[in-house]
């Protein structure tokens, strides 16, 4: 029995224990939903009106010398000797490297690969002498440097905006003093049923040098004009369904659904059936909104609508990236004031 009103007491202390701690945590969570209902958020807006700016595209390449070809032998033999350096430039028919042809019942005699254009020799396929030489093995390759090309695998959502003649940039990747203007030389009219892509070759006078055969560039190309709404990044939340960001009407803070586009710079397209000219969209101070919390409005519309035509070198043509990553913003956005 003493077991048995031991056990109905420790049960009885554990279950009020709980209530108490339930109580405390109840009454905290009113208070505190008591104090949000109440309270007031400062923030900073900006007035929705449509803004045109430049589609800027970035690709990544390889650049090559145009022409860039590869050397053959025209003849089958064993490897005798290289007579030039990769590096060195060469002019047209000058000999590169000599093929000894020992076919059956053939004079024994050193044939000359010349080189078929003027250019820089970027390589040498053989450098031991012996070595079998075929007719579908390369010698040697030799590129123009003074005049380049990248050639790009372009995906379908960008290759619609791609049209030949269109300005172009080619940009080093380790050092963005080394770049050069170029254009766009040719769009391949379809797309690749097994790719889903296309090929874009871009082109320019690489007079004086300023990039080197061979090195990996970004390819910025200005593909016309796009017009719409944009909204800073850091205005538009992620969600676990879509993406939205808060506007204020009447006061208070509304969710709007946005369906999100074009990256220019800081900024990305935004488009929703409640986006529409004259509406205020909170871009400072929304990550602690909620739905119809009371907000005030300060420094409205301070930020120069009119961005850079050209902001975004760095801007894509593509779909909005997480989020989630970024700062949760400023700090001072969350600034509040008590209700009156």
């Amino acid at each position: 029995m003493k077991r048995v009103a031991g056990w109905i007491i420790g049960i009885a202390l554990i279950g009020g224990l709980g209530g108490l701690i339930g109580y405390n945590v109840y009454k905290k969570a009113s208070q505190t939903g008591t104090k949000t209902r109440g309270t007031v958020f400062m923030v900073t807006t900006e007035t929705m009106k449509p803004q045109t700016v430049d589609r800027m595209m970035s690709f990544t390449g390889i650049v090559e010398g145009d022409p860039q070809v590869k050397v053959y032998s025209l003849v089958a033999g064993k490897f005798q000797s290289n007579v030039v350096q990769e590096g060195q430039m060469v002019a047209v028919d000058q000999n590169l490297a000599y093929i000894l042809r020992d076919a059956i019942g053939e004079v024994w005699q050193e044939n000359p690969v010349q080189a078929p254009i003027s250019g820089i020799v970027k390589k040498l396929y053989f450098v031991d002498r012996g070595t079998e030489v075929t007719l579908a093995n390369p010698v040697a390759e030799v590129a123009n440097p003074d005049r380049i090309k990248v050639v790009i695998n372009v995906g379908q959502a960008d290759l619609i905006h791609l049209q030949k003649g269109m300005a172009a940039r080619m940009i080093s990747e380790v050092d963005t003093n080394h770049a050069l203007e170029g254009w766009v030389d040719s769009v391949t009219p379809f797309v690749d049923s097994d790719s889903l892509s296309g090929g874009l070759i871009v082109k320019g006078n690489n007079v004086p040098r300023k990039l080197l055969i061979g090195m990996s560039v970004i390819v910025d190309v200005k593909a016309g004009k796009i017009t719409g709404y944009f909204l800073p990044q850091k205005s538009v939340i992620m969600g676990l369904d879509y993406p939205y960001a808060y506007v204020v009407e009447n006061g208070r803070a509304k969710s709007v659904r946005l369906t999100l586009g074009y990256i220019n710079g800081d900024y990305i397209e935004a488009s929703g059936p409640d986006l529409h000219d004259g509406v205020e969209v909170i871009i400072d101070g929304a990550f602690k909104l909620y739905e119809g919390a009371r907000v005030k409005i300060v420094n409205a519309d301070s930020r120069n609508m009119n961005r850079g035509t050209n902001a975004g070198a760095n801007g894509t043509n593509q779909q909005a990236k997480d989020f989630a990553g970024r700062k949760a913003g400023d700090k001072k956005s969350g600034t509040t004031e008590q209700a009156k």
